[in-house]
């Protein structure tokens, strides 16, 4: 059976942290995926994975933020969290590193090149600071293949490349039992009364870090100016 450890330095739960557990549950027969994950901020997805008994090892795995103290722990302790994942990969004889969450996710990566692995890097954003791309630029020549998650991901990063490898247009899976239009639970109105309106909307995987209470209030605040907007929230 094939092994695959599927890395994320983000521990919050989110797009890619559900498309990880998911599509480890949809294949587990056929491969054996084992996600290794940040402790910080991560039991949400914790407790996902443990529903679909998908296995994990948690790593105190510094990320990249603007909040100084954390910036330091970045700083100091990446070099030592890169080998001690490198030192797991190896032990466990993995067959392919799955690295998930974005191009600034990098140590993923360094893993598995020193780990004597085979690195698919799993893109899904469409910026980057300068830096973060020079870094990703340097890096990505460690990279045996790339998924990209939309054509405009591919289109973003593939002239910063620094050699061309083996890539796959992948778009994100959707539960389409779970997300049945049939199952859909909403509070709208009917829809004539949208005729001639100015509509905002958001769609989201709902969670904290989308920021949907300040859409709310947003909307909130405009409703008491204007009686010509609605606000819809899908997710």
């Amino acid at each position: 059976m094939l092994r695959i450890a599927n890395i994320i330095e983000e521990g919050k739960f989110g797009g890619p942290q559900e498309r990880i557990a998911n599509v480890a549950a949809a294949i587990k027969d056929e491969v054996e995926t084992v996600v290794l994950l940040p402790k910080d901020n991560s039991e949400t997805f914790r407790n996902k994975l443990d529903r679909l008994n998908i296995k994990y090892k948690v790593f105190n795995l510094s990320r990249i933020t603007k909040e100084f103290w954390p910036a330091c722990r970045y700083i100091l302790f990446s070099i030592p969290e890169i080998i001690q994942v490198a030192l797991y990969l190896r032990k466990k004889n993995f067959d392919v590193v799955h690295v998930s969450g974005g191009a600034w996710q990098y140590k993923g990566v360094i893993a598995g090149r020193l780990a004597g692995i085979k690195v698919i890097w799993h893109l899904n954003d469409t910026y980057l600071s300068k830096p973060l791309k020079l870094v990703f630029s340097f890096v990505s020549k460690f990279t045996d293949a790339y998924i990209y998650s939309s054509i405009r991901t591919l289109d973003y990063y593939s002239p910063i490349i620094k050699d061309q490898k083996l890539s796959f247009l992948v778009h994100p899976p959707v539960d389409t039992d779970y997300y049945s239009p049939d199952l859909c639970v909403s509070s709208l109105e009917d829809s004539n009364s949208w005729e001639g309106k100015f509509v905002i909307g958001t769609t989201a995987n709902v969670n904290p870090t989308k920021g949907i209470d300040v859409f709310i209030r947003a909307a909130e605040k405009l409703n008491k100016e204007f009686d010509n907007i609605k606000f819809i929230v899908v997710g």
